[in-house]
């Protein structure tokens, strides 16, 4: 299981693996992923997802796939900032 710091690290390394280098200083819990004021277009939101399903892969030892009907279905995106992508991990992986 995850704990939050392991989830929040997870986010900074796919974040500096796809974002821009002028974007790294960016990088907080508060940051827009998506929409007007967003780090990253649709296409880059999609790689950033991507890393993220691929290192929480390797961290839980499962297929993991955040892009999901559930995500979709809930009254508010988790895809709207680091720290609320960060809060939907946790209901899926946290440690309890």
């Amino acid at each position: 299981m995850l704990t939050k710091p392991d989830i929040h690290a997870l986010l900074e390394q796919a974040f500096y693996a796809t974002a821009p280098k002028e974007q790294h200083d960016a990088f907080s819990l508060s940051l827009n992923i998506l929409g007007a004021e967003g780090v990253f277009d649709s296409m880059d939101a999609m790689f950033f997802l991507t890393k993220v399903d691929d290192l929480l892969s390797e961290a839980v030892g499962t297929d993991v796939v955040l892009t999901g009907d559930d995500a979709f279905s809930r009254e508010t995106t988790p895809f709207r900032t680091m720290g609320t992508l960060a809060e939907y991990i946790e209901t899926l992986y946290a440690q309890e």
